[in-house]
Protein backbone atom coordinates (compact mmCIF):
# COMPACT_ATOMS: atom_id res chain seq x y z
CA UNK A 1 0.00 0.00 0.00
CA UNK A 2 1.32 3.44 -0.97
CA UNK A 3 0.18 6.28 1.28
CA UNK A 4 0.51 9.84 -0.03
CA UNK A 5 0.22 12.36 2.81
CA UNK A 6 1.17 15.92 3.63
CA UNK A 7 0.63 17.31 0.14
CA UNK A 8 -0.84 20.80 -0.10
CA UNK A 9 -1.79 23.48 -2.58
CA UNK A 10 -5.12 22.23 -3.91
CA UNK A 11 -3.85 22.19 -7.49
CA UNK A 12 -2.83 18.57 -8.06
CA UNK A 13 -3.96 16.86 -11.27
CA UNK A 14 -3.23 13.19 -11.94
CA UNK A 15 -1.55 12.20 -15.16
CA UNK A 16 -3.72 10.31 -17.63
CA UNK A 17 -4.51 7.58 -18.21
CA UNK A 18 -2.86 5.88 -15.23
CA UNK A 19 -1.51 8.42 -12.75
CA UNK A 20 -1.52 6.79 -9.31
CA UNK A 21 -1.80 3.29 -10.82
CA UNK A 22 1.61 3.70 -12.48
CA UNK A 23 3.36 4.91 -9.33
CA UNK A 24 5.26 1.78 -8.30
CA UNK A 25 8.07 -0.21 -9.86
CA UNK A 26 8.28 -3.63 -8.19
CA UNK A 27 10.00 -6.98 -8.05
CA UNK A 28 9.21 -9.75 -5.56
CA UNK A 29 11.79 -12.51 -5.47
CA UNK A 30 13.01 -15.58 -3.64
CA UNK A 31 15.82 -15.63 -1.09
CA UNK A 32 18.37 -15.38 -3.89
CA UNK A 33 16.62 -12.49 -5.61
CA UNK A 34 15.18 -14.55 -8.48
CA UNK A 35 11.83 -12.92 -9.31
CA UNK A 36 8.46 -14.49 -8.74
CA UNK A 37 6.72 -11.28 -9.86
CA UNK A 38 8.33 -8.66 -12.06
CA UNK A 39 10.45 -6.85 -12.40
CA UNK A 40 7.73 -4.42 -13.48
CA UNK A 41 8.76 -0.85 -14.34
CA UNK A 42 6.60 2.19 -13.70
CA UNK A 43 3.39 1.99 -15.64
CA UNK A 44 0.15 0.05 -15.73
CA UNK A 45 1.82 -3.37 -15.54
CA UNK A 46 1.35 -4.23 -11.86
CA UNK A 47 -2.18 -2.82 -11.92
CA UNK A 48 -2.98 -4.88 -15.03
CA UNK A 49 -1.84 -8.08 -13.31
CA UNK A 50 -4.02 -7.27 -10.32
CA UNK A 51 -7.05 -6.41 -12.45
CA UNK A 52 -6.94 -9.19 -15.04
CA UNK A 53 -4.94 -11.96 -13.33
CA UNK A 54 -7.96 -13.87 -12.01
CA UNK A 55 -7.14 -13.71 -8.31
CA UNK A 56 -10.23 -11.98 -6.90
CA UNK A 57 -13.63 -10.88 -8.15
CA UNK A 58 -14.17 -7.11 -8.71
CA UNK A 59 -10.46 -6.39 -8.40
CA UNK A 60 -10.38 -3.13 -10.35
CA UNK A 61 -7.62 -0.91 -8.92
CA UNK A 62 -9.43 2.21 -10.14
CA UNK A 63 -12.24 1.35 -7.70
CA UNK A 64 -10.08 0.01 -4.87
CA UNK A 65 -7.75 3.02 -5.02
CA UNK A 66 -9.83 6.17 -5.62
CA UNK A 67 -8.19 9.17 -7.27
CA UNK A 68 -5.73 11.22 -5.24
CA UNK A 69 -7.26 14.41 -3.89
CA UNK A 70 -6.48 17.98 -4.96
CA UNK A 71 -3.51 18.05 -2.59
CA UNK A 72 -2.10 14.82 -4.05
CA UNK A 73 -2.96 12.75 -0.97
CA UNK A 74 -4.55 9.31 -0.80
CA UNK A 75 -3.89 5.59 -0.68
CA UNK A 76 -3.05 3.20 -3.51
CA UNK A 77 -3.43 -0.55 -3.15
CA UNK A 78 -1.44 -3.07 -5.14
CA UNK A 79 -1.84 -6.84 -4.94
CA UNK A 80 1.13 -9.10 -5.64
CA UNK A 81 0.06 -12.72 -6.24
CA UNK A 82 2.06 -15.70 -5.05
CA UNK A 83 -0.75 -18.10 -4.13
CA UNK A 84 -2.64 -19.38 -7.17
CA UNK A 85 -5.81 -20.68 -5.52
CA UNK A 86 -7.41 -19.25 -2.42
CA UNK A 87 -9.58 -22.39 -2.21
CA UNK A 88 -6.71 -24.79 -1.50
CA UNK A 89 -3.62 -22.66 -1.03
CA UNK A 90 -2.02 -24.10 -4.18
CA UNK A 91 1.12 -22.17 -5.01
CA UNK A 92 1.70 -20.85 -1.50
CA UNK A 93 5.42 -20.74 -0.77
CA UNK A 94 7.17 -21.93 2.36
CA UNK A 95 8.17 -19.12 4.74
CA UNK A 96 9.44 -20.88 7.85
CA UNK A 97 13.06 -19.73 8.01
CA UNK A 98 13.65 -16.26 9.46
CA UNK A 99 17.23 -16.37 8.19
CA UNK A 100 16.10 -16.83 4.56
CA UNK A 101 13.95 -13.85 3.69
CA UNK A 102 12.11 -13.25 0.45
CA UNK A 103 13.02 -10.02 -1.30
CA UNK A 104 11.10 -6.97 -2.46
CA UNK A 105 12.66 -4.29 -4.63
CA UNK A 106 10.45 -1.23 -5.08
CA UNK A 107 10.86 2.34 -6.26
CA UNK A 108 8.55 5.30 -6.65
CA UNK A 109 7.88 6.81 -10.05
CA UNK A 110 8.92 10.41 -10.73
CA UNK A 111 6.26 13.01 -9.99
CA UNK A 112 5.58 13.60 -13.70
CA UNK A 113 4.47 9.96 -14.08
CA UNK A 114 1.89 10.36 -11.32
CA UNK A 115 0.86 14.00 -11.79
CA UNK A 116 0.36 16.14 -14.86
CA UNK A 117 0.24 19.04 -12.41
CA UNK A 118 1.96 18.25 -9.10
CA UNK A 119 0.76 19.80 -5.86
CA UNK A 120 2.59 22.90 -4.64
CA UNK A 121 3.79 20.94 -1.62
CA UNK A 122 4.59 17.37 -2.72
CA UNK A 123 3.25 14.61 -0.47
CA UNK A 124 5.44 12.25 1.48
CA UNK A 125 5.03 8.66 0.30
CA UNK A 126 5.12 5.58 2.50
CA UNK A 127 5.17 1.97 1.28
CA UNK A 128 3.63 -0.58 3.63
CA UNK A 129 3.62 -4.31 2.90
CA UNK A 130 1.06 -6.73 4.32
CA UNK A 131 1.16 -10.48 3.81
CA UNK A 132 -1.63 -13.01 3.46
CA UNK A 133 -0.28 -16.16 5.09
CA UNK A 134 -1.40 -19.61 6.15
CA UNK A 135 -0.30 -20.73 9.61
CA UNK A 136 0.69 -24.35 9.97
CA UNK A 137 -2.07 -26.16 11.90
CA UNK A 138 -1.58 -28.71 14.68
CA UNK A 139 -1.00 -32.26 13.57
CA UNK A 140 -4.51 -33.20 14.79
CA UNK A 141 -7.79 -31.33 15.13
CA UNK A 142 -9.83 -31.19 18.36
CA UNK A 143 -11.40 -34.58 17.54
CA UNK A 144 -8.06 -36.26 16.97
CA UNK A 145 -8.30 -36.35 13.16
CA UNK A 146 -5.08 -35.87 11.24
CA UNK A 147 -4.86 -32.52 9.49
CA UNK A 148 -3.25 -31.51 6.23
CA UNK A 149 -0.28 -29.39 7.25
CA UNK A 150 0.88 -28.06 3.92
CA UNK A 151 -0.66 -26.85 0.65
CA UNK A 152 -1.25 -29.36 -2.14
CA UNK A 153 1.63 -29.97 -4.56
CA UNK A 154 4.04 -28.11 -2.29
CA UNK A 155 6.74 -26.51 -4.38
CA UNK A 156 4.33 -25.33 -7.08
CA UNK A 157 5.34 -21.79 -8.03
CA UNK A 158 3.66 -19.21 -10.22
CA UNK A 159 5.47 -16.40 -11.96
CA UNK A 160 4.40 -13.13 -13.57
CA UNK A 161 7.07 -11.70 -15.82
CA UNK A 162 7.19 -8.91 -18.39
CA UNK A 163 8.58 -9.07 -21.91
CA UNK A 164 8.51 -6.36 -24.59
CA UNK A 165 8.57 -6.56 -28.39
CA UNK A 166 9.14 -3.50 -30.56
CA UNK A 167 7.19 -3.21 -33.81
CA UNK A 168 8.83 -0.90 -36.33
CA UNK A 169 5.78 -0.05 -38.42
CA UNK A 170 2.45 -1.15 -39.84
CA UNK A 171 2.10 -4.58 -41.39
CA UNK A 172 1.85 -8.25 -40.58
CA UNK A 173 4.14 -9.19 -37.68
CA UNK A 174 4.80 -12.38 -35.73
CA UNK A 175 6.88 -11.63 -32.62
CA UNK A 176 8.07 -14.77 -30.89
CA UNK A 177 7.38 -14.88 -27.15
CA UNK A 178 10.51 -15.63 -25.16
CA UNK A 179 8.96 -16.85 -21.90
CA UNK A 180 8.37 -20.59 -22.27
CA UNK A 181 9.05 -23.79 -20.35
CA UNK A 182 6.13 -23.85 -17.88
CA UNK A 183 2.34 -24.03 -18.00
CA UNK A 184 0.79 -20.75 -19.19
CA UNK A 185 -2.05 -19.50 -16.99
CA UNK A 186 -2.70 -16.32 -18.97
CA UNK A 187 -1.18 -13.66 -21.15
CA UNK A 188 -1.92 -9.98 -20.58
CA UNK A 189 -1.12 -8.01 -23.74
CA UNK A 190 -0.45 -4.28 -23.47
CA UNK A 191 -0.06 -2.30 -26.69
CA UNK A 192 1.61 1.12 -26.72
CA UNK A 193 2.20 3.59 -29.55
CA UNK A 194 5.58 4.89 -30.73
CA UNK A 195 5.57 7.39 -27.83
CA UNK A 196 5.14 4.64 -25.24
CA UNK A 197 1.51 5.54 -24.44
CA UNK A 198 -1.06 2.74 -24.12
CA UNK A 199 -3.06 2.82 -27.33
CA UNK A 200 -5.40 0.82 -29.53
CA UNK A 201 -4.10 2.63 -32.62
CA UNK A 202 -1.31 0.13 -33.42
CA UNK A 203 -3.25 -2.88 -32.13
CA UNK A 204 -4.09 -5.47 -34.81
CA UNK A 205 -7.79 -5.81 -35.57
CA UNK A 206 -7.37 -9.58 -35.29
CA UNK A 207 -4.92 -11.40 -33.04
CA UNK A 208 -3.55 -14.88 -33.55
CA UNK A 209 -1.71 -17.13 -31.08
CA UNK A 210 0.51 -19.83 -32.57
CA UNK A 211 2.34 -22.67 -30.83
CA UNK A 212 4.98 -24.57 -32.77
CA UNK A 213 3.43 -23.31 -36.02
CA UNK A 214 -0.04 -24.54 -35.07
CA UNK A 215 -2.77 -21.99 -34.58
CA UNK A 216 -4.14 -21.93 -31.03
CA UNK A 217 -6.72 -19.27 -31.82
CA UNK A 218 -7.57 -16.38 -34.10
CA UNK A 219 -9.95 -13.76 -32.73
CA UNK A 220 -10.86 -10.14 -33.44
CA UNK A 221 -9.76 -7.80 -30.67
CA UNK A 222 -13.36 -6.61 -30.44
CA UNK A 223 -14.36 -10.18 -29.55
CA UNK A 224 -11.59 -10.39 -26.95
CA UNK A 225 -13.09 -7.31 -25.30
CA UNK A 226 -16.59 -8.80 -25.36
CA UNK A 227 -15.38 -12.09 -23.88
CA UNK A 228 -13.45 -10.24 -21.17
CA UNK A 229 -16.65 -8.43 -20.25
CA UNK A 230 -18.40 -11.81 -19.98
CA UNK A 231 -15.65 -13.12 -17.68
CA UNK A 232 -15.13 -10.04 -15.49
CA UNK A 233 -18.01 -7.61 -15.88
CA UNK A 234 -15.60 -4.86 -16.96
CA UNK A 235 -17.36 -2.78 -19.62
CA UNK A 236 -15.74 -1.96 -22.95
CA UNK A 237 -17.51 1.06 -24.42
CA UNK A 238 -14.73 3.04 -26.12
CA UNK A 239 -15.64 6.31 -24.41
CA UNK A 240 -15.38 4.68 -20.96
CA UNK A 241 -12.07 2.83 -21.25
CA UNK A 242 -9.58 3.67 -18.47
CA UNK A 243 -12.37 4.51 -16.02
CA UNK A 244 -13.58 2.64 -12.96
CA UNK A 245 -15.36 -0.62 -13.80
CA UNK A 246 -14.23 -0.62 -17.44
CA UNK A 247 -11.45 -2.19 -19.47
CA UNK A 248 -8.29 -0.34 -20.41
CA UNK A 249 -6.98 1.10 -23.64
CA UNK A 250 -4.56 -1.22 -25.41
CA UNK A 251 -4.96 -4.05 -22.87
CA UNK A 252 -6.17 -7.53 -23.88
CA UNK A 253 -6.29 -10.85 -22.08
CA UNK A 254 -5.64 -14.36 -23.37
CA UNK A 255 -6.81 -16.54 -20.46
CA UNK A 256 -6.29 -20.24 -19.79
CA UNK A 257 -7.77 -20.00 -16.28
CA UNK A 258 -11.51 -19.64 -16.96
CA UNK A 259 -12.42 -23.31 -16.55
CA UNK A 260 -15.91 -22.76 -15.16
CA UNK A 261 -17.06 -20.03 -17.53
CA UNK A 262 -18.42 -17.83 -14.73
CA UNK A 263 -15.38 -15.70 -13.98
CA UNK A 264 -11.61 -15.92 -14.20
CA UNK A 265 -9.59 -17.88 -11.65
CA UNK A 266 -10.32 -20.61 -9.09
CA UNK A 267 -9.48 -22.92 -11.97
CA UNK A 268 -8.73 -26.66 -12.09
CA UNK A 269 -5.60 -25.98 -14.20
CA UNK A 270 -6.48 -28.57 -16.86
CA UNK A 271 -6.80 -25.80 -19.42
CA UNK A 272 -3.30 -24.38 -18.96
CA UNK A 273 -1.20 -24.09 -22.12
CA UNK A 274 1.81 -26.41 -21.72
CA UNK A 275 5.16 -25.27 -23.08
CA UNK A 276 8.74 -26.50 -23.20
CA UNK A 277 11.87 -24.39 -23.34
CA UNK A 278 11.95 -25.22 -27.06
CA UNK A 279 8.30 -24.25 -27.68
CA UNK A 280 7.83 -21.59 -30.34
CA UNK A 281 5.06 -19.21 -29.25
CA UNK A 282 4.05 -16.31 -31.46
CA UNK A 283 1.54 -13.49 -31.41
CA UNK A 284 0.61 -12.75 -35.01
CA UNK A 285 -1.42 -9.99 -36.56
CA UNK A 286 -1.41 -6.96 -38.82
CA UNK A 287 -0.26 -3.96 -36.81
CA UNK A 288 -1.78 -0.63 -37.81
CA UNK A 289 1.21 1.48 -36.74
CA UNK A 290 4.56 1.28 -35.00
CA UNK A 291 4.62 0.64 -31.29
CA UNK A 292 5.56 -1.83 -28.58
CA UNK A 293 3.80 -4.97 -27.44
CA UNK A 294 4.28 -5.75 -23.74
CA UNK A 295 3.37 -9.25 -22.61
CA UNK A 296 2.81 -10.18 -18.98
CA UNK A 297 3.24 -13.95 -18.90
CA UNK A 298 1.61 -15.63 -15.90
CA UNK A 299 2.92 -19.20 -15.83
CA UNK A 300 3.08 -22.03 -13.32
CA UNK A 301 5.93 -24.40 -12.50
CA UNK A 302 4.86 -27.67 -10.83
CA UNK A 303 7.06 -29.35 -8.22
CA UNK A 304 10.17 -30.85 -9.76
CA UNK A 305 9.45 -34.31 -11.11
CA UNK A 306 5.70 -34.09 -10.40
CA UNK A 307 4.15 -32.23 -13.33
CA UNK A 308 0.77 -33.92 -12.97
CA UNK A 309 0.36 -32.96 -9.33
CA UNK A 310 -1.10 -29.51 -10.05
CA UNK A 311 -3.99 -30.73 -12.18
CA UNK A 312 -7.46 -31.91 -11.21
CA UNK A 313 -8.24 -34.52 -9.87
CA UNK A 314 -4.77 -34.83 -8.30
CA UNK A 315 -5.33 -31.44 -6.68
CA UNK A 316 -8.69 -29.77 -6.18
Amino acid sequence: MLTFSGGAGGNAVEATPDGRLAALSLMVGDVSGNPFVGAFPFGFFLSALMKYGGYRFAFDPRILSPALDDDGNGEIYYYVPLEILKRSGLGSITNLNAAASYQIAASLAPANVIFSTPPTTPPAVTLQVYMDCWSQPPAQDVLGNLTTRQPPALGTTQFATLQSYDVSGAGYKNPQLTRTGYYIRNFILIFTDADGVRSDTPTPDTLELWKDNQQVFIQPTSLLRAKLYADTGYGFASADLDTAGYQDTGVYLIPFDNDFGLELGAELRNGYLPTLQSTKLQIRGTWNAAGTLYVITNDVAPPEGLPGSIFFPATL
